[in-house]
């Protein structure tokens, strides 16, 4: 993947905070061109992976009542888990950001109705802050005029997208710490 500066400043900051780039992919399973690049780091920790958007950044999104953002998607689950089902998500979900152009907030959620992944019984994605990474990962400044967040699309079950629906995102977040399950194992059991 030939990389332009601000790329190569957004690779960096991954290398730095989770770990080696392990593979890149610019085209899908059709062959065709993907939206956006992904990529899949080693970590962020051991037997761990995180698999992230590379390109969605280039791509000033829109926040109602808020300034102009960029960002970048990832996805983190131990490397046991790994599917190529993430891919077709993260890419999915970065054309809907780029084709509206309006960036993912956090508390933000999508019910599929399905599991999201093969390899589990989690039926929806919710959008949040990479709790498991330093505060100095979510926000990189500098790279382009708006702050570039990195969003953390983690799968849930749909009592938990319903909690948060009925609640909101505050309220679950606050059930998630107070449960503190593993949020990077696919198989985990429901917290609601």
């Amino acid at each position: 993947m030939s990389l332009r500066k601000p790329e190569s400043r957004i690779i960096s900051h991954f290398h730095k905070h989770i770990g080696p780039t392990k593979r890149t992919w610019t085209l899908g399973a059709d062959q065709e061109p993907l939206s956006v690049p992904l990529a899949e780091f080693d970590g962020p920790f051991p037997g761990a992976l995180t698999i992230a958007t590379m390109g969605l950044s280039g791509h000033v999104l829109e926040q109602p009542g808020m300034a102009p953002i960029r960002q970048e998607l990832m996805w983190m689950s131990w490397k046991r888990f790994r599917s190529t089902a993430v891919l077709s998500v993260l890419e999915d979900m970065a054309e809907t950001a780029i084709e509206r152009r309006v960036g993912y907030k956090r508390g933000e959620w999508r019910d599929f109705g399905a599991p999201v992944v093969p390899e589990s019984q989690m039926t929806a994605l919710y959008l949040a802050v990479p709790v498991y990474l330093p505060d100095s990962f979510h926000i990189l400044d500098g790279v382009y005029a708006e702050p570039l967040a990195a969003m953390w699309v983690l799968p849930v079950f749909a009592s938990e997208s319903r909690y948060c629906k009925e609640h909101g995102w505050d309220a679950f977040e606050d059930r998630l710490s107070e449960a503190d399950p593993d949020l990077l194992d696919l198989e985990r059991p429901p917290i609601l």
